[in-house]
């Protein structure tokens, strides 16, 4: 070998292990940002997941909360109901006693004026026909 082709040899050997060098300084400065990276995104998932247990829990007492809503509507709904029924049933109670004062009304508005000088006569009349069906009625 002449020295010019070991003058070669040794420059293309500093290039290489330059060259191994830079590759391995890249490697490793890689290595070390991903490494960073890598610990930034677990810090990130350990919040998240911290995160999703406590809204695990909210929602749990937001469930309850609903279910204790429910129930109190269901509450007065079903108190409504009741309601709604003691009315009618009420109403269908006194209908009858409304009919009968209706149609005592009306045979009360459609009877004759009574004849000069016997008005006291016919409202006495009409009150003793009166308290006996009371005194009657239950």
């Amino acid at each position: 070998m002449t020295p010019v082709q070991i003058a070669l040899l040794v420059r293309i050997g500093i290039v290489a292990a330059l060259l191994l060098g830079g590759f391995a300084g890249g490697w490793a400065v890689q290595g070390w940002r991903l490494g960073a990276k890598l610990a930034e995104l677990e810090g990130v998932r350990a919040t998240q997941v911290q995160t999703i247990e406590t809204l695990r829990g909210v929602n749990k007492s937001c469930a309850a909360g609903v279910d204790e809503v429910k129930k109190a509507v269901k509450g007065y709904v079903d108190a409504a109901a009741e309601r709604d029924a003691a009315a009618a049933r009420a109403l269908a109670a006194v209908a009858g006693k409304a009919q009968a004062y209706i149609a005592d009304s009306k045979v009360a508005l459609g009877r004759p004026a009574p004849a000069p000088g016997q008005e006291c006569d016919t409202v006495a009349g009409e009150l003793g026909a009166y308290a006996r069906k009371r005194r009657a009625a239950p």
